[in-house]
């Protein structure tokens, strides 16, 4: 069967990691890797002299040398990094391989998980570890999403189990769903929490289960708003509280800003994210900050 060029090209973008990886390998070697020719390989590494990136001089395209049997990678452009998914590819991966754990058992149950411990390692992604779990521990989005959904057709109120971080609990909210939001491959929930009387967004990341409730929702005209306060902050590009919450945030000049219901959340977060948050204002909220951290410490030092 011929090789088509999409294969061939995918080939051909596995292989300059691969070298930036395995320098000096020789061909011979590499042609085993890869499970081709050694022919086959001359014309796939005469063609990548021909690849790189727009421009196409010779200071944008692939620099690499094999006259003398090894193969070294001098300038592999944009390309030294494996192949990744995108967090919405893992996603629905993950979802699909959560699917078939319930439904298999066995050998064939062991590969399934295998291969979703593989990709966990395998893959850069800002996706929680736990969103997508059939381990029976808690309720994953293949359960949640559906019943979430069914509520929000049917107008019926939902009762969940949800792990909240700003309190380390877990306690059991009554909502009135108002819609789902996608994020970065992270789904939120806004409702009206019946508990508070007020709105909350709430990250399904922490929900452990949700059922239906006979009574119906109320309405959006029906409650006041919650009230809320802005809080101003610098992030660092590595702050896990940016990446677990952009959709919320706002930026304004060179700081960030989200409105925030609870101060305790808000405080929680920045301690959390060891160093790569700092509140500018309001400043009363910097002091609870170090009075947390200070007490924490003290714990510490006893």
């Amino acid at each position: 069967m011929s090789e088509t060029a999409s294969e061939r090209a995918l080939r051909l973008l596995d292989m300059v990691p691969f070298l930036n990886a395995h320098p000096g390998i020789s061909i011979k070697e590499l042609a085993s890797a890869f499970k081709i020719s050694t022919n086959q390989l001359i014309a796939d590494l005469n063609l990548l002299f021909l690849c790189g990136l727009p421009g196409y001089t010779p200071l944008e395209l692939i620099d690499l040398s094999f006259d003398d049997g090894y193969v070294v990678v001098k300038e592999p452009q944009n390309l030294a990094d494996p192949r990744n998914l995108t967090d919405r590819e893992l996603l629905y991966l993950l979802i699909g391989l959560s699917s078939l754990e319930s439904e298999l058992s066995g050998e064939k149950l062991e590969k399934v998980k295998e291969l979703r411990a593989k990709l966990r390692i395998s893959t850069k992604s800002s996706i929680p570890l736990g969103v997508v779990d059939a381990s029976g521990s808690r309720s994953d989005l293949v359960t949640l999403l559906p019943v979430i959904r069914e509520s929000l057709e049917k107008r019926k109120k939902i009762r969940i189990e949800y792990r909240s971080r700003s309190r380390d609990s877990i306690t059991e909210r009554e909502l009135s769903p108002y819609r789902i939001l996608e994020e970065n491959g992270n789904f939120y929930l806004e409702a009206y929490s019946h508990d508070v009387n007020e709105f909350r967004t709430f990250n399904l990341q922490n929900v452990n289960r949700a059922r239906i409730l006979e009574e119906d929702c109320v309405e959006i005209d029906e409650v006041k708003a919650a009230k809320s306060e802005k809080v101003q902050f610098r992030l660092d590009s590595d702050s896990i509280f940016h990446l677990e919450n952009s959709a919320k945030i706002t930026k304004t000049g060179s700081a960030f800003e989200i409105d925030v219901f609870q101060r305790e959340w808000i405080v929680r977060n920045v301690l959390r994210d060891g160093g790569a948050m700092t509140i500018t204002a309001p400043v009363e909220l910097r002091s609870d900050v170090r009075n947390l951290a200070n007490s924490a410490l003290e714990n510490y030092q006893k």
